[in-house]
């Protein structure tokens, strides 16, 4: 993609953490702490209404300092989030619109974590946890708040790396 740079970084951002739409164009950079390596998206903007942490990569990490705080956004250059469309339409653009769109960077990141489990180590609950996804039985769910930050950001790590590696197969 050989578009608006802010739009490149919002999908090349997006590609490192498998967040959803509305999470890559609506981060704030309050939500960034960089000392910490998290993000931390807070409760009322997330999709089941839970507060959601995500450990940093050091490439997104080096994403995030390449923009330039211009709004309370990250990706904006104005206080408006960028159009859902904006992002499709740079996936279509980068000649990828046959086969993906934003939402299907969340399935390549599963897929890809499930098929590498005996690489990464990792169980797929922290798959799931690093998509923000709950566990499907309410009483369990209601109990057990862990994080496991640790075991997240080892599979952030494996992830961009193993991202990197294979970057000719997703290049944008």
């Amino acid at each position: 993609y050989k578009g608006n740079e802010l739009t490149k970084k919002a999908l090349q951002f997006a590609i490192y953490t498998a967040l959803r739409s509305a999470n890559v164009r609506e981060l704030k950079w309050s939500w960034i702490d960089f000392s910490a390596n998290l993000i931390t998206i807070p409760a009322d903007e997330m999709k089941m209404k839970k507060p959601f942490i995500l450990p940093m990569s050091e490439q997104v990490t080096a994403i995030l300092k390449s923009v330039d705080k211009i709004s309370e956004l990250v990706f904006s250059h104005n206080e408006k989030p960028m159009s859902d469309n904006t992002l499709n339409k740079a996936i279509k653009i980068a000649g990828f619109g046959e086969l993906q769109d934003l939402h299907g960077l969340r399935h390549l990141f599963s897929t890809n974590l499930n098929e590498l489990h005996q690489e990464h180590g990792l169980n797929a609950e922290i798959i799931e946890l690093c998509l923000a996804h709950t566990d499907k039985n309410e009483v369990r769910a209601s109990y057990n708040q862990a994080e496991r930050i640790a075991e997240k950001r080892e599979l952030m790590s494996f992830y961009a790396k193993f991202r990197l590696i294979n970057q000719n197969y997703t290049q944008y």
